[in-house]
């Protein structure tokens, strides 16, 4: 099954693919495949693109890469900094053979390193606050002016382990009606309205409810590890029906038998 610009193309490469016709590939089906898995179908430039338009793939993702614009900076100021050390370094003699009118050299050189080691920490201190402000800026300007399930989702922990989707829903559909005072008094918003559409669903059980959807995550990580883990197979799985699909002289009730070996 692929998704394709809004376009569900059933390819019958499930369980039943021996009893579903051959659908065969096209050059456009596997164009705009490609367009759907790549920031901005691909035709975004690595020169014009701006870091605060790498905030629609979300706050994660501008962080990341302001984070790495931040370390190139902050190291190359202090690099520079700590040039001029390393020429003292690299020019003195450790031990000279010739003691006299050096002590006041050798001091002068000691404020000088000192002063820029003194100077790479105020940077470094400098920059670490800089980045916490600019962190905070860049999460209050996403917040506000990106929509994401945090602005209309309720995260809740605690529910008991056999409660479903619809229990969870009816439970606080009853506790939060908006039309009226809620069950701790206060007073009900004035351009409320229940669930008039289910587009987003397809549940026709949530038309005139107060929650719009629920959803259930449960503790599945090794699940989807060990799906993950088997995910080439898989694919070769799948590739392998379609070889047989296609092979068949009428391409419909073929049946071929293969086996696919695990990597």
């Amino acid at each position: 099954m692929m998704s394709m610009a809004g376009e569900v193309v059933d390819e019958g490469l499930g369980e039943d693919f021996e009893d579903t016709p051959w659908v065969p590939p096209t050059v456009k089906r596997a164009e705009d495949n490609r367009a759907q898995t790549i920031y901005r179908a691909g035709k975004s430039s690595i020169w014009d693109t701006r870091l605060h338009e790498l905030e629609d793939m979300g706050i994660g993702v501008a962080l990341y890469f302001q984070f790495l614009k931040f370390l190139t900076g902050t190291y190359f100021v202090l690099t520079i900094l700590s040039i001029p050390p390393l020429l003292f370094a690299i020019s003195g003699e450790g031990f000279t053979e010739v003691v006299f009118g050096t002590e006041y050299a050798e001091l002068d050189i000691s404020y000088y390193i000192t002063a820029f080691e003194f100077l790479s920490s105020v940077f470094a201190i400098l920059a670490i606050i800089y980045w916490r402000w600019r962190t905070n800026v860049t999460v209050e300007r996403v917040d506000e002016n990106k929509i994401t399930a945090t602005d209309y989702a309720v995260y809740i922990e605690g529910l008991p382990e056999t409660a479903g989707r619809k229990e969870i829903g009816q439970f606080f559909n009853d506790l939060y009606q908006l039309e009226a005072p809620d069950w701790k008094g206060r007073a009900p918003y004035e351009h409320a309205q229940p669930v008039f559409s289910v587009e987003n669903t397809g549940d026709k059980w949530y038309m005139g409810k107060w929650v719009a959807e629920a959803c259930v995550a449960r503790k599945v990580g090794r699940e989807v590890k060990a799906y993950k883990d088997k995910k080439d197979t898989v694919l070769e799985l799948r590739r392998k029906r379609a070889e047989a699909k296609m092979y068949n002289d009428n391409g419909h009730e073929c049946s071929v038998w293969f086996h696919v070996v695990p990597h």
